[in-house]
């Protein structure tokens, strides 16, 4: 028998998080492939779909998780390496799904590595690229460093000749020298005026509250700051002075919609975020695995804010 997380109804995790048995069939039903969950990525935005907070709706009871690869165990597609469709939910050890739409992956990525590519990977690309055409030796600067989306920026502005500049709360020299192998031009604590350190041309806000006004103090005139998060869960005050007098943008941009908007350049982008992968140009740290039936402790070190790198689900 296989199990899934389901959430049933929208709440606090510790609340509506059960480990089921899943209601599959002996056999997949009739053109379907039947998918082995391998890993299992946990996001903020995973827990702000069981919160109900998210910009898109579930209909609950239903598998939870977003982002995971599988292999396909019977079938069409049989043998292959696959994203499992984020709306059929992925915290799950094994999912029936139509093969229309599947992304085959290559096989020679740790699916570790690959059930992160999807998410946080393209969200950096897309920030760096689509907001203004940043010149060589220009500085962006990202809050949450430690961030899986602030590695991914740290890496790919230093293969485009830009500076990256990482922002976290309580920094210590292990950060520091973490984050500097990965790129970092400069690591500051949260309470540090890094402002008067650089000009940045990009900022990237995950945080809200007085972050973001750190951030957008720190802009060039004409600078940009882009929002994709608000971990913190302070509202934003309204930055005039900076709006008025250095005439900087406040943007915010969400995967789910780009892919949307964009989806034929979907599978260009995944190829080069996986050949940058197979380059060792690009990776994202894990800081824990845990099977599914360890769910309660898996959710708890995600929890935690000053995690470096993201937890996984792995298949048991």
């Amino acid at each position: 028998m296989a199990k899934s997380l389901i959430a049933k109804s929208a709440g606090e995790w510790q609340e509506v998080l059960e480990l089921r048995q899943s209601d599959l069939p002996a056999q997949p039903p009739a053109g379907h492939s039947r998918i082995r969950m391998l890993a299992a990525a946990i996001h903020p935005s995973d827990f702000g779909m069981i919160a109900g907070t998210y910009g898109k709706a579930k209909v609950f009871p239903c598998v939870m998780g977003r982002e995971a690869v599988g292999e396909v165990i019977e079938g069409p597609n049989k043998g292959e390496i696959v994203r499992i469709p984020e709306e059929l939910g992925v915290w799950a050890e094994l999912i029936d799904a139509p093969p229309q739409g599947l992304v085959v992956c290559p096989k020679d990525l740790k699916p570790e590595q690959l059930a992160l590519s999807f998410i946080n990977p393209p969200t950096s690309l897309r920030v760096l690229h689509d907001f203004l055409t940043l010149k060589v030796g220009e500085v962006v600067v990202t809050n949450a460093g430690r961030s899986a989306v602030s590695q991914g920026l740290i890496q790919l502005a230093t293969r485009m000749d830009v500076k990256a500049h990482a922002v976290i709360r309580n920094k210590t020299s292990e950060d520091e020298t973490w984050l500097k192998s990965l790129g970092a031009a400069g690591v500051w604590d949260e309470t540090e005026d890094y402002s008067k350190q650089f000009k940045a041309a990009l900022a990237l806000n995950q945080v809200g509250g007085e972050s973001v006004l750190k951030l957008v103090k720190s802009l060039r005139d004409h600078g940009v700051c882009v929002t994709i998060g608000g971990g913190s869960k302070v509202p934003v005050r309204y930055p005039t002075r900076e709006l008025i007098f250095k005439d900087v943008q406040l943007r915010g941009f969400w995967l789910d919609r780009w892919n949307r908007e964009n989806s034929t350049k979907v599978k260009p982008m995944m190829e080069e975020i996986w050949g940058l992968m197979r380059e060792g140009k690009l990776s994202q740290e894990i800081a824990a695995a845990y099977k599914l039936a360890d769910f309660k402790d898996a959710l708890t070190k995600a929890s935690e804010g000053s995690r470096r790198g993201k937890v996984v689900f792995v298949a048991g």
